[in-house]
């Protein structure tokens, strides 16, 4: 029981003091020093005694379409949201808050958070660096690049993990590939162009479904070419018509899907088609 105890008892204090640091950041006005507090912060504590998180941008860097409930996330504040003023009380009440950076964020719903106002001092400013703990899946919703969810204030002792190299999306992919490194790729407004080998066709209401397979069993996708759509040119339209119908079962066929559009959920994932490329 003693050797539990001393065990235990310096993790507390350790998370205690952490907890006061990131406080003692907070109260600094200047956000060059201040930021420069909490970068210190991961730096000061001994990583055997405290667990490693990563950032936002380590994180999504290979722009995953969800991270789990549960979670630890780091980031810090690029943007607060506050609701309409309260007619009675006058008071704008902070909705969310949005962590990251210009190429990837996260808009978050705080519970720490809930009933601070526009004005509060103990509201977080612009630049001020935690680490969460997701209460929600943190995913992108309908389509676009940013994240939602909603997370409380993790503070035990932590290291911060920023080290990672850059993705690279790669817009030029057979349906194998696809299925082996991009399906739970969020490509965002993105055109990807994808090779597959055609297993079938079919028409309906103006609508043109080629589904492609790849190598293996199972990697097949639908695409959809909706000539009734105007955002469709009808230069594209025209050529699709005289594309269709001189492809044949098994031939190879290169397309251009919208990827904001992908249903990647469904089986086999649906693609609306955007162009039919001749190689």
């Amino acid at each position: 029981m003693k050797k539990l105890l001393m065990l235990i008892l310096p993790l507390l204090f350790l998370s205690n003091v952490f907890a006061k640091d990131i406080s003692d950041c907070k109260k600094i006005v200047t956000d060059n020093e201040r930021l420069a507090c909490y970068d210190s912060l991961s730096t000061d504590v001994i990583s055997s005694d405290a667990i490693v998180i990563q950032s936002i941008s380590k994180l999504l860097n290979k722009r995953p379409y969800a991270v789990t409930e549960g979670s630890l996330i780091y980031g810090c504040l690029v943007r607060l949201e506050f609701e309409a003023e309260d007619l009675i009380t006058k008071k704008r009440k902070l909705e969310s808050i949005t962590i990251g950076t210009s190429k990837v964020n996260a808009v978050l719903n705080i519970d720490d958070f809930e009933n601070m106002h526009m004005g509060d001092t103990k509201l977080p400013k612009i630049g001020d660096c935690f680490a969460f703990y997701l209460t929600q899946d943190l995913a992108i919703q309908f389509i676009g690049e940013t994240y939602y969810g909603s997370a409380v204030i993790y503070k035990d002792a932590y290291n911060v993990d920023d080290n990672f190299s850059e993705f690279e999306l790669d817009l030029y992919l057979t349906i194998s590939e696809f299925f082996e490194v991009a399906q739970w790729v969020n490509y965002g407004s993105r055109i990807v162009e994808l090779t597959g080998e055609v297993r079938s066709i079919s028409s309906e209401s103006n609508t043109y479904t080629v589904n492609l397979i790849g190598d293996s069993p199972g990697e097949q996708i639908q695409v959809e070419f909706r000539l009734s759509s105007f955002e469709m040119s009808e230069q594209t339209k025209n050529s699709i018509l005289k594309r269709i119908p001189s492809i044949n079962i098994g031939d190879t066929l290169t397309v251009l899907c919208g990827a904001s559009f992908m249903t990647w959920y469904q089986n086999p994932p649906l693609f609306t088609g955007v162009d039919i490329v001749d190689k």
